[in-house]
């Protein structure tokens, strides 16, 4: 999952790929909405731009080292 995930935030950031925002979910039970306020994006309107979340929390500490600093993207 990890080799995807900063595969798409690589398309994204080259502009091969819509711009979408990338948000973590540090837990099972974090909601995506919860995840743009913390990252500061509670007024983005999610019916005209993407959204994609991923598990942090099913990460590695090594996966999170290499993904952790890319995010939030937007």
């Amino acid at each position: 999952m990890i080799e995807r995930a900063l595969h798409i935030l690589w398309k994204i950031e080259q502009g091969h790929l819509p711009q979408a925002v990338v948000v973590g979910l540090f837990s099972a039970g974090d909601s995506i909405q919860s995840a743009l306020n913390a990252a500061g994006l509670d007024g983005l309107d999610v019916n005209t731009r993407g959204v994609l979340a991923l598990p942090m929390y099913a990460l590695s500490a090594f996966e999170l080292g290499r993904i952790g600093p890319k995010l939030p993207l937007f």
